[in-house]
C-alpha cells in the first residue's frame, strides 16, 4: 500500500486532478480515467521504460488524445521511455521514432516524417498515415506547394496560410463599422459561401 502523498503524486503525473479520484472504485471511472490509473500504477515502480499495447483501443478520440499527451508529457518531464504499440498511426505523430512491423519482421523504422513519407508501403501492409497527412499529400498532387509530410493540423494550416498569402495581392485597408453582429459587416448582396446538408462524421 502506498502512502496517500505518493498516490496523489502519481495521479498528478497522469493528470488526474479530481480530488476524490483515489477513493473511487474502478466501476466509477471512465475509460480514460481507468487507463490513466493503470499508467499511474505502473509508474509506482519507477520504471525506466513503459510498454503499452494498444492503450487507446477502447477510448474515444478525445480520451485518446489526452492519453497521448500524458505519455509524451511523462517522456519530456521525467525522461521516461515509452513504447507504444498501435495500429493507428495518427497516435504516434508526436513520438521520436516509429518501428513498423509486418508478419513478425521489421519493415521500416525512422521518425514520423520519414515513415509517413512512405505512405504506399504502409498501405500495402494495412496501415495508413494520419488523415491530415493524407489531405496534405492530396493537395500536393493538385499543385499546392506544401511540405512532403505534414503531421498536424496546425502545420497544414500554417503551410496553406503561407501559400495563400504569397499568392494573393495585398488587400486594401478595410474599415469596419462598430457593430455587435459579425454578419452586419457583410454587404447586402453577399452570396452564400458554404451550405451543407445531412452532414455526419464517423470515427475511425
Amino acid at each position: 500500500t502506498l502512502p496517500p502523498e505518493r498516490v496523489r503524486e502519481l495521479l498528478d503525473m497522469v493528470a488526474l486532478d479530481d480530488p476524490g479520484i483515489a477513493e473511487k472504485s474502478a466501476a466509477e471511472l471512465s475509460g480514460g480515467q481507468a487507463q490513466r490509473v493503470t499508467i499511474a500504477r505502473a509508474l509506482a515502480n519507477d520504471p525506466a521504460v513503459l510498454l503499452l499495447d494498444e492503450p487507446t483501443s477502447a477510448l474515444d478520440p478525445i480520451a485518446t488524445r489526452a492519453i497521448e499527451e500524458t505519455l509524451l508529457g511523462l517522456r519530456d518531464r521525467i525522461g521516461l521511455s515509452v513504447l507504444h504499440i498501435t495500429h493507428f498511426m495518427y497516435e504516434v505523430t508526436g513520438f521520436d521514432r516509429i518501428v513498423v512491423m509486418d508478419a513478425g519482421r521489421m519493415l521500416m523504422q525512422g521518425t514520423p516524417r520519414e515513415i509517413f513519407a512512405r505512405a504506399d508501403e504502409l498501405r500495402a501492409v494495412g496501415l495508413n498515415v494520419p488523415q491530415v497527412t493524407q489531405l496534405a499529400q492530396r493537395l500536393r498532387t493538385r499543385g499546392m506547394q506544401l511540405p512532403e509530410v505534414v503531421l498536424t493540423t496546425a502545420e497544414l494550416v500554417e503551410a496553406l496560410s503561407k501559400q495563400l498569402h504569397s499568392e494573393l495581392p495585398p488587400a486594401p485597408p478595410l474599415a469596419l463599422p462598430t457593430m455587435t453582429s459579425p454578419t452586419a459587416i457583410l454587404p447586402d448582396s453577399a452570396s452564400l459561401l458554404i451550405e451543407t446538408n445531412d452532414l455526419s462524421y464517423t470515427y475511425m
